[in-house]
C-alpha cells in the first residue's frame, strides 16, 4: 500500500490513501470537499465556498462551520492547502482529470477507459445548485464523450458496434441530435440505407412535435447525402458479382460506385 491519495467525483464523492477508503463525514462535508477538487487547484475563499455550500441561505456563522469542515477533513488526511486566504488542494489524483485526458483522444481504445472511470451519476449525494450546475456539465462531459467513441467506432469500421450504442444512447436522449446523425452514418456504412432515412424522418416528427423545431443543419446534410447516395445506388442495380466498396476503411465516407448509362439488352456493371 502506498500513501498516495486518490479522489473520485465521477460517482459519489469518495477518497483514498494507498487501498485504503477515507471517511469524509456527512454529506455537507463532503461537498465541500467536492467543491474544492472541482477548482482543480485554484484557490477558493471561505466566502465562495459558504457561497457554493448553502446558495444564499447560509446558516449563521457559516464562515466558521467551513472552517470545521476544512479542519476535518484535513485531519482526514486531505491534503487542503491555505494559500492566499483561501483553501485549496493541488496536485491530487482526480478520476475527473484522467477522464478529461483520455476524452481528448480520438482513439476507442482511448474513449473507452475514459468511460469506465464513470461509476454512476456524478457528485452522488452532494447537494445544492452549485453541485447540481456541476452535475449537469459533467453529464453532458459524459454523454459527448459515448458520441465520440461512437464516431471512433465509425472511423475505425466498426459501424455496426456504434448503432447498437446509439440505439441505448438515443432511449436515454431522445432529443439530442448528435447520436441520430452518427446513428444515421453507421446504418449506411452498415448497407442499411433504408433504415437510415428511416431515423431522419423519425427525428423530424419527433422534434416538430416536442420543440416544434426541425432537425438541425448538421442531421439534414446528413439526410440529404444519405438521400443522394441511395438514389445513386438504386439507379445502379449491379449484378450479384459486381465488386462492392469496402466498408472497413476509417478515412472516408462510403462512395457509392459510378455506372455508365444504360443501353437496351446491355448488362451494366458498376465500375
Amino acid at each position: 500500500m502506498t500513501d498516495a491519495m486518490r479522489f473520485e467525483v465521477l460517482g459519489p464523492v469518495r477518497a483514498w490513501r494507498g487501498d485504503v477508503e477515507i471517511e469524509l463525514g456527512p454529506p455537507q462535508q463532503r461537498t465541500a470537499l467536492a467543491v474544492l477538487l472541482l477548482q482543480e487547484g485554484t484557490p477558493l475563499s471561505p466566502s465562495q465556498l459558504v457561497s457554493a455550500l448553502w446558495g444564499g441561505a447560509e446558516p449563521r456563522a457559516a464562515v466558521g462551520v467551513v472552517r470545521s469542515y476544512v479542519s476535518r477533513l484535513r485531519h482526514a488526511g486531505v491534503p487542503i492547502e491555505s494559500t492566499g486566504g483561501g483553501y485549496a488542494i493541488r496536485p491530487v489524483s482526480l478520476d475527473l482529470t484522467e477522464f478529461q485526458r483520455l476524452q481528448s483522444s480520438v482513439r476507442p481504445d482511448a474513449l473507452g477507459a475514459a468511460l469506465l472511470l464513470w461509476h454512476s451519476t456524478p457528485l452522488a449525494g452532494v447537494n445544492g445548485d452549485y453541485a447540481e450546475a456541476a452535475r449537469v456539465r459533467l453529464v453532458q462531459l459524459h454523454l459527448t464523450a459515448r458520441e465520440d467513441l461512437a464516431a471512433a467506432d465509425i472511423a475505425a469500421g466498426r459501424a455496426a458496434q456504434a448503432v447498437a450504442a446509439l440505439t441505448d444512447l438515443i432511449a436515454e436522449e431522445p432529443l439530442r441530435e448528435r447520436p441520430r446523425e452518427l446513428q444515421m452514418l453507421a446504418l449506411y456504412r452498415s448497407g442499411r440505407q433504408a433504415e437510415a432515412l428511416d431515423v431522419y424522418a423519425r427525428t423530424q416528427r419527433l422534434l416538430e412535435a416536442e420543440l416544434g423545431l426541425d432537425p438541425g443543419p448538421e442531421l439534414q446534410e446528413c439526410s440529404a447525402e444519405s438521400s443522394r447516395r441511395t438514389r445513386r445506388w438504386r439507379r445502379c442495380r449491379a449484378p450479384p458479382h459486381c465488386p462492392r466498396t469496402s466498408r472497413n476503411s476509417s478515412a472516408a465516407r462510403l462512395r457509392p460506385r459510378r455506372c455508365p448509362k444504360r443501353s437496351p439488352g446491355r448488362t451494366v456493371r458498376c465500375r
